[in-house]
């Protein structure tokens, strides 16, 4: 048996997190869309599918959300993206690009564990970001 924490680290190290973090945003994504189908009378929400690192730094990322959100139906506007504050600091230039491209899609971006890393506000200003989440105490 594995706490959650340490099946993240497993999945990080044997490549498996790729997949996984895969599947979990199409599921995500299915599920929200079939809630707001059996549900249309409530409000808009969102659902929010974490982002591993690895799944960041992803060349083809921003082809691979919008391929879930078309073979899911789901709006982009339904969807939260939570990526980690350390993939904003391997390649700035590259993060800001792929953050614009996840906005004009629709999806909200949200900074997850911000002030876990090296970022400082003055940086965040050039992100076109939904939401930043800090770090629990």
């Amino acid at each position: 048996m594995l706490e959650p924490a340490d099946s993240l680290a497993v999945a990080e190290e044997t490549g498996l997190i790729l997949p996984l973090g895969e599947w979990v945003l199409g599921e995500a994504c299915r599920q929200r869309y079939g809630w707001q189908e059996r549900r249309p009378y409530l409000p808009p929400s969102l659902v929010s599918a974490n982002v591993s690192l690895k799944q960041f730094l992803q060349t083809d990322l921003v082809e691979k959300v919008a391929k879930v959100l078309r073979e899911t139906r789901l709006r982009a506007e339904g969807l939260s993206l939570e990526v980690p504050e350390n993939a904003l600091m391997e390649d700035a230039e590259t993060a800001v690009g792929k953050l614009g491209a996840l906005k004009d899609l629709g999806v909200h971006v949200v900074i997850d564990d911000f002030g876990t890393g090296s970022s400082s506000l003055s940086r965040l200003q050039r992100l076109p970001l939904y939401l930043l989440r800090s770090a629990a105490p």
